[in-house]
């Protein structure tokens, strides 16, 4: 189990992640390009296999959801609320996982792209 000073210094870390990458579960012209998610990650201590994760794991059972058709289009997530459902999911690999949602797919691989580059241009 985690304290609290440690679980506070993870959360800081992962929040600029964490909204960055829900950008990939907006289904409206406000969402961020792979370019612009990108940058934000490459500024994060995060490996691309440990952000990979944290997409996965994290973020996809708390915001597949939002993928549907069903879903209210909007311009971003609440932070307050994204870091409140988020926070307990840190370092937790779900039992099952059905893999990431075809319809963020090809902008995570271009996401990938341009940390890729990013990365090695530091």
């Amino acid at each position: 189990m985690q304290n609290k000073t440690d679980l506070s210094s993870l959360i800081t870390a992962r929040k600029p992640v964490w909204i960055a990458l829900s950008q990939l579960f907006i289904i409206s012209e406000y969402q961020d390009s792979p370019e612009t998610i990108a940058r934000t990650l490459a500024a994060s201590s995060y490996t691309i296999d440990e952000i990979d994760a944290i997409l996965r794991y994290e973020l996809t059972p708390a915001l597949r959801a939002n993928l549907s058709i069903f879903a209210w289009p909007g311009d971003a997530f609440d932070e307050a609320w994204l870091v409140k459902k988020l926070t307990p999911r840190i370092n937790r690999q779900p039992w099952f996982s059905f893999g990431l949602p075809k319809a963020i797919q090809a902008d995570w691989q271009q996401v990938k792209q341009y940390l890729a580059i990013y990365r090695h241009k530091n």
